[in-house]
């Protein structure tokens, strides 16, 4: 590199070693830099690349289903280890969809709950019996929301929330002391298990093969989603509304009386 920085005429005049080490650690540098400029480049367009397509289209989704059913199938598919038959991708896919994705699978039955719930003789004999109960339960929560630009208040998202999710501070320490204003209700939002125990030495009822357990959950996301089905979709509107008086907002008896029967499903 020296000779050819120099030229031919020059040699003899050829730079000590230590200036050549020095010329060639100047090089070396500057290709360590443009190599480094180029990986930080390349790095960073992968990294735009991947904030950009961070979700899936359609075909891309179907693909990514027919890849995870044929890997659920085939978990040892190309190791040599590998002594099981090879499942074809159609039944894989099939497999997967049956037994996995449509059975769990997040349905809007609206219509076929509205129906149940005013067909059915069992369902409106429950609701009539607790009707009054239930309006007296919710007479006292709403007129204390009660202003003279909405004289008659009505169930708002927020305030189901509240109630779903369980008393405040205040309401606790209300609770403990016994004096101030009591919590509506208890905390409706969370999971509870019932096992089955006896006073009866040996009873075979109770041992760990035989003995029932009794769960009931209900979240908070499930308590939100049930409110905004309940709604009638008439009231559902695509532009924004008063988050307590308008109609795409709040819910009327009959749609609170569904919201709980939606909850109570989801519960027990």
């Amino acid at each position: 590199v020296a000779i050819q920085l120099s030229g031919s005429a020059d040699r003899h005049k050829m730079p000590s070693q230590g200036q050549t080490s020095r010329v060639m650690t100047v090089r070396e540098k500057a290709l360590t830099a443009r190599s480094q400029k180029k990986a930080y480049d390349g790095t960073k367009g992968a990294r735009i690349a991947k904030e950009a397509d961070a979700q899936c289209n359609l075909f891309e989704f179907i693909n990514l289903v027919v890849r995870i059913g044929f890997w659920r199938a085939n978990p040892e598919w190309g190791s040599k280890y590998n002594k099981r038959e090879l499942t074809p991708v159609p039944d894989a896919t099939q497999v997967l969809l049956e037994q996995c994705i449509l059975p769990n699978a997040k349905r809007d039955n609206s219509h076929e709950f509205k129906k149940v719930l005013q067909q059915d003789p069992a369902v409106t004999g429950v609701l009539s019996e607790y009707r009054e109960r239930l309006q007296g339960w919710l007479r006292p929560i709403l007129k204390r929301t009660r202003r003279i630009d909405n004289p008659n208040p009505k169930m708002t998202y927020a305030m189901w929330c509240a109630l779903m999710d369980g008393p405040d501070n205040d309401h606790k320490d209300a609770a403990r002391t016994g004096r101030g204003v009591q919590a509506p209700c208890p905390k409706m939002v969370g999971e509870w298990f019932l096992a089955q125990e006896s006073q009866i030495t040996g009873d075979e009822r109770t041992s760990p093969k035989n003995q029932m357990t009794f769960k009931a959950s209900l979240s908070l996301a499930q308590s939100r989603w049930n409110f905004l089905r309940s709604q009638n979709i008439e009231d559902i509107k695509g532009e924004d509304v008063d988050a307590e008086l308008s109609e795409a907002a709040t819910l009327d008896f009959s749609e609170l009386q569904e919201c709980i029967c939606r909850c109570a499903v989801n519960m027990y």
